[in-house]
């Protein structure tokens, strides 16, 4: 198989993510969800005489956000009764997809993610949507690591979002409010050129991932730069082990130690490649080429980047109170 062609239509979301030569996590969005928030989506349906404006404002179409929809024939052939759809000279909602050119995965070493809106948004309500992607990569190359099948890992990453959906609703905390419920939660994972893990492990205990930046020298060159690691805080409690699969259903935030009812969701087509998480270059910090010196005391100056760490881990648990700046070595 030498491509993927990008054919969307749809809320979810799809990564591609290929191992570098160095051993990151390059991640490719493809495509973006057909919403009243895609730029794209709201000009053309400008080009059809609605107002892209009042359209964003309103959100929801008919109760969906999608500008796209297979189905919904009430929305597609009787639009002008709707009164935000009522001007298009066309039908504005339509069911064909948006195609791209396609990614190439000759000699590629990686995965390919495909994941509801619910498993999304469950993450973007714990965490906000900052660095969503670079969490949900991090989660899936941890768990093919150490998994022997793709539907354990595949669920695991389930297991850990639900965690922490469930935790930042119990914590009372910033994000409390926006995890009172969530949707169903899907998780497909194909993978190119990997080899599983020996041995199958239970689902990993969820925890929120933490980027810190680490230096390393790359054996092609002399100089140095860092690399974001994952250091993953594990969730309070214990984590039941629920069935192998890679969904669960829609419903309100369980209470711990609650198993999900789930069905399969998961795929292991293609051999399969390691890859371990990084995040994304904007993250990364530069150093030097030249070696820390000990001081009189025989130490080095600390060079590990803490920053992001600290930022995230005072924002969790500063009970609204702004102490993140005040984290740090003491």
């Amino acid at each position: 198989l030498c491509h993927t062609h990008d054919i969307i239509q749809r809320t979810n979301r799809a990564l591609l993510c290929k191992t570098t030569s160095d051993g990151q996590n390059q991640v490719i969005q493809i495509g973006r969800a057909h919403t009243t928030d895609n730029d794209d989506e709201l000009s053309r349906l400008a080009q059809l005489g609605l107002d892209p404006v009042r359209l964003r404002q309103t959100g929801l179409i008919s109760g969906q956000s999608s500008t796209r929809r297979i189905g919904d024939y009430k929305v597609k052939f009787y639009h002008t009764d709707i009164d935000v759809l009522s001007a298009a000279k066309q039908k504005p909602i339509i069911s064909e997809p948006e195609i791209h050119g396609g990614q190439s995965l000759e000699g590629v070493t990686g995965f390919l993610l495909l994941m509801s809106e619910g498993l999304i948004k469950a993450l973007e309500s714990a965490h906000g949507p900052e660095q969503v992607n670079q969490e949900i990569v991090a989660m899936v190359a941890a768990e093919l690591a150490q998994q022997s099948s793709l539907e354990a890992a595949a669920q695991s990453v389930v297991e850990r979002v639900k965690r922490l959906h469930h935790d930042a609703y119990v914590s009372g905390r910033q994000r409390a409010p926006h995890c009172g419920r969530h949707e169903d939660m899907t998780l497909l994972i194909r993978v190119v050129n990997y080899t599983l893990a020996d041995g199958s492990l239970t689902p990993t205990q969820g925890g929120r991932i933490y980027p810190v930046s680490v230096p390393y020298s790359n054996h092609q060159s002399t100089s140095k730069t860092s690399v974001m690691l994952s250091l993953v805080m594990p969730a309070q409690g214990t984590l039941t082990n629920g069935s192998n699969t890679a969904s669960t259903l829609e419903g309100d935030t369980p209470t711990a130690g609650q198993s999900p009812t789930a069905t399969l969701q998961s795929t292991n087509t293609h051999t399969q490649s390691s890859s371990s998480s990084s995040g994304d270059g904007s993250l990364f910090r530069q150093r030097g080429s030249q070696a820390a010196q000990p001081d009189e005391t025989g130490r080095v100056p600390p060079y590990v980047d803490f920053t992001q760490f600290y930022r995230l881990w005072g924002s969790d648990h500063s009970e609204g109170q702004g102490l993140s700046g005040d984290l740090g070595p003491q």
